[in-house]
């Protein structure tokens, strides 16, 4: 197990952050919004921070192989409850890829249901650069 603070340190090194917007008619705005966390490194470090997760009721999967293509372990946390938690043990540091500030405020953003509303398409959009 973990510490929270090697948690922490490892929240701001190692994962990658994901937004993805796609486009699903069955959504008023036409869109829908998929926000998810990455991290790849060795099965044991992933197993240490899969259960460290799970002391602060974050769940994840850790899946040994994660594509033909990619044959290494990835573990990933999905669900915007499972993020929210997550972001709330990220501090406000800087990161190494500089991802936290936007991601959180993506999260913010579906976290209101803001995502349902154009406005809140438009910010998630500016966020990633694409308007």
């Amino acid at each position: 197990m973990l510490t929270r603070e090697q948690l922490q340190g490892i929240l701001l090194a190692l994962p990658k952050t994901e937004i993805t917007i796609s486009r699903d008619e069955r959504h008023i705005v036409g869109y829908a919004i998929r926000l998810r966390v990455h991290f790849r490194a060795d099965i044991d470090i992933l197993n240490a921070i899969n259960r460290t997760l799970l002391q602060y009721n974050i769940s994840a999967k850790l899946k040994p192989v994660e594509s033909k293509v990619r044959p290494r372990p990835i573990l990933s946390v999905g669900g915007i409850d499972n993020i929210a938690l997550l972001c709330a043990i990220v501090p406000n540091l800087p990161d190494h890829r500089n991802q936290w500030p936007d991601f959180k405020s993506a999260v913010n953003i579906v976290s209101n249901g803001e995502h349902y509303a154009q406005e809140g398409i438009d910010a998630i959009l500016k966020i990633k650069g694409l308007l």
